[in-house]
């Protein structure tokens, strides 16, 4: 009987073990580096890291044959999150894409549109300040190839940093006058050195 519990409780053991180390390479999969690019907006990544006002903008509804997009995350540690969907469209349909962007963005936030189509090679920007998070916007580009005719669609959509929240704890406040009182500066903890 005795012998039979601790198998057991070493099959439990190893279980949990192999099951922290699964959890743990499927998060630092989805983890980001200072550059990554997501091709796809519904794979584990995404739903971890993009936006939500990014990702559920439907971009594969207004594509047509030929068209690519990508998404790009560059950031650095402890700095704002830039956004940048890529779509590329082989037909120079500009009010067909900015009807879309605007259709999907004018519930969620104010839109404002900056250049015009009659100059030629001037580029069309739609800036858009987010109603529900405080410090999000973003930056719409309609910038069109004259000897292709192709489409370059750039939506920069811009998160502040996220708040650094060891400082905020009651230890965090005691490692903060640790530091200063030895001459280190407080961001030694969270900084990559």
């Amino acid at each position: 009987m005795e012998s039979a519990i601790r198998i057991t409780g070493a099959r439990l053991i190893v279980s949990l073990i192999l099951g922290v180390l699964l959890a743990a390479i499927l998060l630092r999969a989805a983890m980001p580096g200072p550059n990554v690019v997501i091709t796809n907006r519904k794979t584990f990544q995404s739903l971890l890291l993009m936006p939500n006002e990014l990702r559920k903008f439907p971009v594969e509804q207004y594509l047509a044959q030929g068209d690519w997009f990508i998404y790009r995350l560059s950031t650095k540690p402890n700095d704002r999150r830039d956004w940048r969907l890529h779509i590329v469209s082989g037909v120079a349909e500009a009010d067909k894409w900015k009807n879309a962007f605007l259709g999907y963005l004018e519930p969620r936030g104010k839109c404002i549109e900056h250049g015009s189509a009659q100059r030629p090679g001037q580029a069309r920007r739609v800036h858009f300040r987010s109603n529900s998070k405080a410090g999000v916007y973003g930056v719409i580009e309609f910038k069109s190839a004259e000897p292709s005719g192709e489409l370059y669609i750039t939506f920069a959509y811009y998160e502040p940093a996220p708040p650094n929240r060891l400082w905020g704890t009651k230890y965090g406040r005691l490692l903060a006058s640790v530091l200063r009182k030895i001459g280190l500066p407080i961001d030694a903890v969270t900084q990559v050195s």
